[in-house]
C-alpha cells in the first residue's frame, strides 16, 4: 500500500480510537486533580526564570481525573480547578444514583458533596 492509503487509514483509526467513551463511572469513584507540564520547580543558576509553582496557582496545565475502583478511568485537561469545573466535568463523568465519590478536602468539591453522597480523605492525618 502506499503512503497516502497508510495515511489515511491511521487517522481513521486515531479518529476511531477518540471516540471509545468511557460511560457514566459507578461504584466506588475517586475523583483528584493535578498539575502537569511547564516548566520545572527549581530555576536553573545561569538563567533568570523564576522557579515554578507548586500547586493551584501554578502556570501548569490542570488535569481533573476521576476513577473507578478496579474500573474505568476518565481524565480532562481543565482551564482551572473551580467549583464549577469540578461540578461539571463529575456530572459528565459519574451515575448521579448509588455511586459514592471519595475526594480530598478541597473547597472545589463543596458543591459536588451536596448532590451526591460523598467521602472526605483528610491527607494530614
Amino acid at each position: 500500500m502506499n503512503q497516502k492509503t497508510a495515511w489515511l487509514m491511521a487517522s481513521k483509526i486515531r479518529e476511531q480510537m477518540g471516540k471509545d467513551s468511557v460511560g457514566m463511572l459507578q461504584g466506588i469513584i475517586e475523583a483528584d486533580e493535578c498539575y502537569i507540564g511547564g516548566k520545572p520547580r527549581k530555576a536553573h543558576k545561569h538563567t533568570d526564570e523564576k522557579p515554578n509553582k507548586r500547586g493551584r496557582g501554578t502556570k501548569k496545565q490542570a488535569v481533573i481525573g476521576v476513577v473507578e475502583r478496579g474500573g474505568k478511568v476518565k481524565a480532562e485537561p481543565v482551564k482551572n480547578t473551580t467549583s464549577n469545573t469540578l461540578s461539571n466535568f463529575i456530572s459528565e463523568s459519574i451515575d448521579k444514583v448509588g455511586p459514592i465519590l471519595m475526594t480530598d478536602e478541597y473547597k472545589g468539591y463543596r458543591a459536588v458533596q451536596a448532590t451526591m453522597p460523598c467521602a472526605v480523605i483528610n491527607h494530614k492525618r
